[in-house]
């Protein structure tokens, strides 16, 4: 996708790799590794020949030496990873019910629907500004919406979520600076491995797709993570197979 092709700063990377576990990254480039490894011949024609295919390798190196040099960051960022993801659980099973309810109303109202489709997020990364638009939806039509509903529960709940999505659970204060400087560098590889990752997907997708080797193409994909990349362009839904 057009939106998705940037050049990516430390902070990209540093953004996308806090999002993942460290072991969940590596289990996904032992996986990328065997099929890049593969299909090395055919993907050389899309970019990803044996020199792109030996630089991961060196970087997938690293990555594991890293986590094993850094196992009180490694620790942090596990403790941190679990609770962005029942940040991120919540805020979707709170879409989850706002878009329900105002699509009883929205099926009626052209306008709503416009407003609804505009409003309800597609990755992790827009859920703050989605939750905070749907409130806005859900405000507006308190008085239409059935009281059992509990919009209005919802509509309260929609700020201190937005702040939580936003903020997520952050670093602990009075961590020590070195734990800090080694969850970031765990963080800054994590990135780095997973961007390379989905690269290397839409890449195999497109190679395959043209020799029209289905089973190959359904290889290219996430086995392990979900979203990569959503900061920089748009993801799967929860229960969908991610994009790249």
């Amino acid at each position: 996708m057009a939106n998705r092709i940037k050049a990516y700063t430390e902070a990209d990377y540093e953004e996308i790799g806090r999002r993942y576990g460290s072991e969940d990254v590596a289990r996904e480039a032992s996986l990328a590794l065997a099929r890049w490894e593969r299909d090395v011949s055919v993907l050389a024609g899309y970019g990803h020949g044996r020199k792109a295919f030996e630089a991961f390798k060196g970087l997938v190196s690293q990555h594991a030496q890293t986590m094993r040099d850094r196992p009180e960051g490694l620790a942090s960022k596990r403790d941190s990873v679990q609770g962005r993801e029942r940040i991120v659980a919540n805020g979707w099973a709170w879409v989850d019910r706002a878009e329900s309810m105002l699509l009883v109303l929205a099926r009626e109202d052209a306008s709503l629907a416009n407003g609804l489709k505009e409003a309800v997020p597609h990755d992790d990364a827009a859920l703050p500004t989605g939750v905070g638009a749907l409130a806005k939806l859900l405000q507006a039509q308190l008085s239409a919406l059935d009281p059992e509903a509990g919009a209005d529960g919802l509509v309260a709940q929609s700020a201190d979520l937005v702040q939580a999505l936003t903020l997520g659970p952050g670093t602990v204060k009075g961590s020590k600076e070195a734990t800090k400087e080694d969850t970031r560098e765990v963080n800054l590889l994590d990135g780095k491995v997973a961007i390379v990752i989905r690269d290397l997907n839409g890449a195999g997708r497109k190679a395959f797709r043209n020799q029209e080797d289905d089973v190959k193409v359904k290889d290219y994909k996430f086995h392990v993570l979900k979203h990569v990349g959503a900061s920089a362009g748009p993801a799967s839904p929860p229960g969908q197979a991610p994009a790249s």
